[in-house]
């Protein structure tokens, strides 16, 4: 039983043992899943674009530079698309670099911080719709920063003007989702089948005689113990 602790992030063996595609370093559309060491973007205004129903897996960092960005194509373009990044490093997202995911749906984006991912910082004024599951990390939104979706961290700092909105639709998840520990599907009371064990006293105080009995119910009138 594990108490008060989140549930570790496993990466998929397919990803795991994949060769690794390399770094990231200018612009590209992707299309499947794969292993990459780090996507390291520097300011030149690249366009990552994901096409397709992605996984990634990135061993180090991701780091969008000024005016970079990793983007979810929309649901006209292709409506299968969607991108889902467990991240063995840390997420730095400079002023006016973004992730944007075009579905404007949350579900079409989630980012996996292994225990190795210690820090995702949004420096960016953007607008991030997503969920980040990353419970080692420090999580901070900078000035301007807006997030459709949810988090789980370490810690969790939102500075002056940052908005969060947690999004509801989130909530709908499988059993065998990361993250989660316990879906619960029915509940059922059936009060017909409560018994309880009772003792009956005459006299007063507690010295009288007595007989056991049981019966069924939630209450009993008169007086006794």
């Amino acid at each position: 039983l594990l108490k008060n602790k989140n549930p570790n992030i496993n990466v998929p063996n397919n990803l795991l043992e994949m060769p690794s595609g390399g770094s990231i370093t200018d612009s590209k559309t992707i299309s499947n899943s794969g292993k990459y060491d780090n996507i390291d973007l520097t300011g030149l205004g690249d366009l990552i674009n994901i096409d397709g129903n992605v996984k990634l897996y990135i061993v180090g960092d991701i780091r969008l530079g000024n005016s970079d960005v990793l983007q979810i194509v929309d649901e006209a373009t292709n409506p299968d698309s969607s991108l889902t990044i467990y991240l063995g490093g840390n997420l730095v997202i400079d002023n006016s670099g973004t992730i944007n995911n075009l579905t404007k749906d949350p579900k079409k984006l989630k980012i996996y911080g292994l225990d190795s991912c210690k820090n995702i910082d949004f420096k960016n004024s953007g607008t991030f719709y997503g969920a980040i599951y990353a419970p080692e990390a420090e999580i901070r939104l900078h000035n301007g920063v807006q997030v459709y979706g949810a988090a789980v961290g370490e810690s969790f700092i939102q500075d002056v003007n940052a908005d969060f909105y947690y999004d509801m639709s989130l909530r709908k998840v499988s059993a065998d989702e990361i993250g989660v520990r316990l879906v619960l599907k029915r509940w059922h009371e059936n009060f017909n089948h409560y018994r309880y064990r009772y003792r009956i006293h005459s006299g007063s105080g507690t010295g009288g005689s007595g007989s056991d009995g049981s019966g069924s119910g939630a209450s009993s009138s008169g007086s006794g113990k």
